[in-house]
């Protein structure tokens, strides 16, 4: 059986659009039979008819303004989910360790990005605490990992906030991308999971969520936790960039006599297990704004809100027929 491991969250979208099998002669091979019932490709329907018309504007008008970006996480009513019992966990580099550890790209196993403790560049001669950073240099093929933290002891769809501050390091194409790995104790679970948060020439700060998924209880080897990382882009040798700080915060958890239960932050930290880094106690303004659920509405997917933008996707399809069998519409 050969099947595709599709990972994320609800409502993320993964497409497959080749599969070639070499096998021996002596072989039978297998694959799904063709389809035969008509796809549906109306891309602002909202009602499931596969057609855009005014019950999807009213379904539509239902969210219009509508954001799913909060600045903290949680939801209030049940008190181990409320945003006051979040744990945030700071690490900067001012300690002098690297990662928690590489992983090459799956194109070359033998090109492992470089990584390395430096005093910032832009000011050389400063030995203040913070001062440091950790410089990431490319393998032999894009997509190599760095591992910068790990969350264990999680809870299924627990909801893992990380904030991240990188810039490029001004190669050509070059460049950091924040991404997630679900963690097995004997090995890497795979399904990497990564977001549209690409590293610019500039400093920016970056913030997002990546759900805990516990997978396959019933496996030899079952999921523990998930890895924090960023994928190194870029040519042999390309500095792909920097990273000054890193925030993760985990949801608080306590089981059936008050004890604490939360999931253990761990930063590089020449092999101490369970180190959680700096706790601090962010307030309003501290953190960024995340996206937590996103609008039915908003179609493109990007902003968390519903504005004039997804209006004007919705009436640029107004009253098409989205059947490929044209037949079926009305």
């Amino acid at each position: 059986m050969v099947e595709g491991l599709v990972t994320g969250e609800q409502g993320d979208e993964a497409w497959f659009d080749l599969i070639e099998i070499f096998a021996p002669d002596h072989c039978t091979v297998e694959f799904p039979p063709a389809s035969t019932e008509p796809i549906c490709y109306a891309d602002f329907d909202l009602t499931g008819d596969c057609m855009v018309n005014d019950q999807d504007l009213i379904a539509f008008s239902q969210q219009w303004l509508t954001s799913g970006i909060e600045s903290t996480l949680g939801e209030t009513g049940d008190p181990n989910n409320v945003p006051e019992f979040y744990r945030y966990y700071k690490y900067d580099w001012s300690d002098g360790n690297k990662a928690l550890g590489t992983f090459p790209s799956a194109d070359d196993p033998n090109g492992m990005p470089r990584v390395a403790n430096i005093l910032n560049p832009e000011d050389p001669n400063t030995s203040q605490a913070g001062a440091r950073q950790l410089e990431i240099t490319c393998g032999d093929y894009d997509g190599a990992s760095v591992y910068l933290a790990q969350v264990n002891e999680l809870q299924h769809n627990d909801r893992i906030f990380v904030q991240i501050k990188m810039k490029s390091g001004g190669a050509d194409g070059a460049d950091l991308r924040l991404a997630m790995d679900h963690h097995r104790n004997g090995a890497y679970a795979g399904g990497l999971f990564t977001r549209p948060i690409y590293s610019t020439d500039e400093w920016g700060t970056y913030a997002t969520i990546f759900t805990y998924d516990v997978g396959d209880l019933t496996q030899f080897d079952p999921r523990t936790g998930i890895k924090i990382l960023v994928l190194a882009n870029g040519n042999l040798d390309d500095l792909a960039g920097y990273i000054d700080e890193i925030i993760v915060s985990v949801p608080y958890h306590e089981d059936q006599w008050g004890n604490e239960k939360s999931g253990w932050v761990q930063f590089p930290d020449n092999g101490i297990l369970m180190n959680r880094g700096k706790e601090i106690f962010p307030k309003e303004g501290d953190l960024l704004k995340v996206c937590v659920s996103q609008p039915t509405a908003d179609f493109g997917g990007v902003y968390c809100f519903v504005d004039i933008s997804d209006f004007a996707g919705l009436t640029s399809q107004w009253l098409e027929c989205g059947w490929s069998d044209s037949e079926l519409c009305p």
